[in-house]
C-alpha cells in the first residue's frame, strides 16, 4: 500500500513538473516575440492583447492582465519607443515596462479603483441595494452631481435583470452625460493650461519658477492617457483648482508620448533603457523615470525654489484630495 502511495506521489510530482516546464517554455516563446508597432489595423491590437494575456505564465497577476490587456493601454506603454524603428521591441521589453509600472506607488491605487469599477459594473442595478452601491461610486471619485442624477434615474428605472454597465449606458444616452462631462475646450490643449511644453530643459524650468517666485509643478501626461483626460475634466478644469494651477504655480505639461523629433545634436543614450533618446516624449519619460523614479501617468510633482521635491501625486479622482496636494506647496 505504501509503495502505491509513493508511486502516485511521484506521478503527481512528475505531472506538475511537466506543466511548469511547459509553462516556462511558452513564456520564453512569448517574451522573445517581436511586437508589431504599426497598429494600422485592429487585429494588430488584438494580437498584442492576446499575447500579453499569456504573460500570466511569466509571473504577472490576473489583476494586471485584466487591467492592461485591452490593446489601447498596452499601446500607450509602447508609444515612447514607436519612433525608434531601428530598435527591435519584444514582449520582454513590454513585460519589463509593466514591472516598472507595478513598482510605482500609484499602481496599487489604480488596481484598487479598477477592482471597484469591475465589481460595480457586474452588479445588478437594483434600487434596493442603492446605499451599498453608492459607496462604490463614491470610492471611484464620481462627482456628487452625477451620483444624485443617477440615483434619481435609478429610482424610475431600477431593473434587477440589468447590470450597472447596461443601466449606466442607458443613463448616459438619455441624459447625454458623456457630452456634458467631456467638454474641455480644445484651446486648453493648444494655448491653455494643458498646452504641450515641447522640448524643455529642466534646469531652465526651475530657474523660470524662481524668477516667477512660484513653485514648479510638473504634470507628466500623455495624449493616450485615459486617466489624464479624466483628471483634466473632473479635477483640473474645475473652478478653484484651475485658478490655483494658473496663479500659484509654474505649471508645466510634459507629454511622454510626444513623437516630435529632437534635434540630432540632442540625441543621447538613455540612462534608464540604454536606448537612444530621439523624441520629446522619450526625453520627458527619461526625466520622470531618472529624477522621480516613476513611470506612470498622470503624475504631478511640486518642486520648490531650491530644487527639492515638496510633494507628488498620481491619478486622483477626488478633488478635495488633489486640493490638499496642491496646498502642500504653501
Amino acid at each position: 500500500m505504501n509503495k502505491i502511495k509513493k508511486a502516485l506521489l511521484i506521478l503527481l510530482l512528475f505531472q506538475s513538473t511537466i506543466g511548469f516546464s511547459q509553462s516556462q517554455t511558452e513564456c520564453k516563446k512569448i517574451l522573445s516575440k517581436e511586437i508589431n508597432l504599426d497598429f494600422n489595423e485592429r487585429r494588430d491590437l488584438d494580437t498584442l492583447n492576446t499575447n500579453f494575456s499569456k504573460l500570466k505564465d511569466c509571473g504577472l497577476e490576473q489583476a494586471d492582465i485584466d487591467l492592461l490587456a485591452n490593446g489601447t493601454a498596452l499601446a500607450a506603454l509602447l508609444i515612447p519607443m514607436i519612433s525608434e524603428t531601428d530598435v527591435k521591441i519584444t514582449y520582454q521589453y513590454l513585460y519589463n515596462r509593466v514591472l516598472e509600472l507595478k513598482a510605482s506607488p500609484q499602481y496599487k491605487e489604480t488596481i484598487r479603483l479598477f477592482k471597484i469599477s469591475e465589481e460595480l459594473s457586474k452588479r445588478n442595478a437594483d434600487i434596493a441595494n442603492w446605499e451599498e452601491d453608492k459607496k462604490l461610486l463614491e470610492a471611484l471619485g464620481t462627482p456628487q452631481g452625477i451620483i444624485d442624477s443617477f440615483h434619481y434615474y435609478l429610482q424610475e428605472n431600477s431593473d434587477p435583470t440589468k447590470t450597472y454597465t447596461e443601466v449606466f449606458r442607458d443613463f448616459g444616452e438619455l441624459n447625454d452625460t458623456h457630452d456634458d462631462v467631456y467638454e474641455t475646450d480644445v484651446n486648453e490643449y493648444e494655448n491653455g493650461i494643458f498646452k504641450n511644453s515641447g522640448n524643455i530643459n529642466y534646469e531652465e524650468l526651475l530657474q523660470e519658477s524662481i524668477n516667477l517666485n512660484k513653485p514648479l509643478l510638473l504634470y507628466f501626461t500623455g495624449y493616450a492617457c485615459v486617466n489624464a483626460r479624466k483628471m483634466e475634466e473632473f479635477i483640473l478644469s474645475k473652478e478653484g483648482v484651475r485658478e490655483q494651477l494658473k496663479n500659484q504655480f509654474h505649471f508645466v505639461c510634459l507629454y511622454v508620448d510626444d513623437k516630435s523629433m529632437l534635434p540630432e545634436s540632442e540625441w543621447v543614450e538613455s540612462k534608464v533603457t540604454n536606448k537612444i533618446i530621439k523624441t520629446i516624449g522619450n526625453k520627458n519619460s527619461e526625466l520622470q523615470m531618472l529624477r522621480f523614479k516613476v513611470n506612470a501617468q498622470p503624475y504631478f510633482v511640486i518642486i520648490d525654489s531650491t530644487g527639492n521635491e515638496v510633494g507628488n501625486r498620481g491619478y486622483t479622482p477626488d478633488i478635495n484630495q488633489f486640493k490638499q496636494f496642491l496646498n502642500t506647496a504653501k
